[in-house]
């Protein structure tokens, strides 16, 4: 008997081990199931059979799209997809000239329907997980009524106007928060789109301010330096870190160094403005953008010294994780492309008559180039200078001048120059290749290419500067 001493306690372990797997089968029985880090998004368009419907996500700094997906409806216009994006972040639906956005929470089911003839109007979202939805689309109907008030956007109105309309702006929203506040929704949700809404009006006071450089006390706004929302991808979020940094940091602390001359800015003011954003009692995070959008101003303007390459150095160092890395080291290493001495990315186009034109077929010659739009004003107003310059330089065959639009509307540049006749190359050209080439930020913009061919300046002076003049002359004697 002794060999089986063992046996009933041997039993027993057994009898114990079932009873504890059948205990945890039926407990996950009880439990609800493992939520999934996806959402089910199903489309119901009708007039949109056969289009593609894009989804993506607003890096903010550069505003670029990222983590794109893409749905193709089938010929009713019906489809579904399954996305995969961080829990309770905000991502964009493109749906043809139509931009909607929508709040990804992992397991919402959504159904989206609507009609291509009054899509603003007629879109719908039903499902679990629609009620946060329902609030953005009703959001976004006042958002556009709003911006479109009586034929005039919100940059088109005098202070009084505007302060009025950011008051009836914010109280419909608050009306829209209160309905919101009924709909039973987890209370950490309701935060993020309550204060997320609160960033459109925001967003709109910097940049009004920005553009109209106004410095009063009413323009200067809480900023929320909240990672949840940062971490939302709220495109309007990014938008009031993008305009605080300008308002808030980085001209106060120009004003406050008394820098007055140009080479302070690459020379000096890195160090300053660098020290100045680590004393702000602002989190990490925070930080991080601003020194990222400091440097990717330096680098978008071509611009370096030892003091930005050290404060960039710093940044990698205390940052090596930073959301950003790729998008400021991106712009570090193309600026070396865009040195002087470095080939000048060909520039081509059309001329108004429909003739093909290249910058190639100037080689041997100093070209100076304005690249601009109908559309920019500060363009417009810099022409007549452009066109002294022009005319000062117009018994020296070396220099040539060349005109680059990059309107979207062709006939409304065919129409400004038939209106405003001048001499010199007018070429149009694709936008997003010639800023890509470029590191173009905003517009006007001018480069200034040697007899070479290759880069002199790919940022260079304004025709209305005291340099210019001189530049040029210089080039002249160089390819003489």
């Amino acid at each position: 008997m002794k060999p089986h001493s063992n046996l009933p306690l041997l039993i027993i372990d057994r009898v114990l081990i079932a009873a504890a797997i059948l205990y945890i089968l039926l407990l996950s029985a009880c439990q609800e199931p493992l939520k999934t880090n996806t959402a089910t998004l199903s489309f119901a368009m009708e007039g949109y059979g056969n289009d593609t419907i894009q989804f993506y996500q607003i890096e903010p700094l550069t505003f670029r799209r990222f983590n794109t997906q893409e749905l193709v409806l089938d010929a009713s216009g019906s489809g579904a997809i399954e996305l995969a994006y961080p829990d309770r972040s905000f991502v964009s639906i493109q749906m043809g000239d139509s931009y909607h956005s929508f709040l990804h929470t992992h397991g919402a089911r959504l159904l989206i329907k609507g009609e291509s003839e009054d899509l603003v109007n007629r879109l719908t979202i039903s499902g679990k997980g629609s009620a946060p939805n329902q609030y953005l689309l009703a959001k976004n109907q006042i958002i556009q009524k709003y911006d479109r008030l009586n034929g005039k956007n919100f940059f088109q109105l005098d202070g009084t106007e505007f302060w009025n309309r950011i008051e009836a702006l914010n109280a419909a929203i608050d009306t829209l928060n209160n309905w919101l506040s009924t709909q039973g929704i987890d209370p950490e949700i309701e935060s993020l789109l309550v204060m997320e809404s609160k960033q459109q009006s925001n967003a709109y006071i910097l940049n009004y301010a920005l553009s109209k450089r106004l410095k009063e006390a009413k323009y200067w706004i809480d900023i929320p330096y909240d990672e949840k929302l940062y971490s939302s991808f709220s495109i309007a979020y990014g938008m009031v870190l993008y305009f605080s940094y300008d308002l808030y940091v980085s001209e106060p602390t120009w004003r406050a160094s008394g820098a007055s001359y140009h080479d302070s800015m690459a020379n000096v003011f890195p160090e300053i403005l660098s020290k100045a954003i680590d004393s702000m009692e602002i989190p990490e995070f925070a930080k991080d953008y601003y020194l990222s959008r400091m440097l990717l101003s330096y680098f978008g303007e071509n611009l370096t010294s030892p003091a930005i390459e050290e404060t960039y150095a710093k940044w990698q160092n205390k940052y090596p994780k930073s959301d950003f890395r790729n998008s400021v080291n991106e712009a570090f290493n193309n600026m070396s492309s865009l040195a002087p001495g470095e080939p000048a990315p060909v520039i081509t186009g059309m001329d108004p008559y429909g003739q093909g034109f290249s910058t190639e077929q100037w080689r041997g010659q100093v070209i100076y180039i304005d690249v601009w739009a109908t559309w920019c004003s500060p363009c417009i107003k810099k022409i007549p200078k452009m066109h002294a310059l022009q005319e000062e330089f117009k018994d020296q065959s070396l220099v040539k001048f060349l005109y680059v639009s990059i309107d979207d509307d062709l006939e409304q540049w065919k129409k400004y120059l038939s209106e405003h006749p001048t001499e010199g190359m007018h070429i149009h050209t694709e936008s997003s290749e010639l800023r890509k080439n470029y590191m173009m930020g905003g517009i006007p913009h001018y480069i200034l290419i040697d007899a070479a061919g290759n880069i002199y300046q790919s940022n260079a002076p304004g025709p209305d500067t005291h340099e210019i003049k001189g530049i040029l002359n210089e080039l002249i004697k160089d390819a003489s």
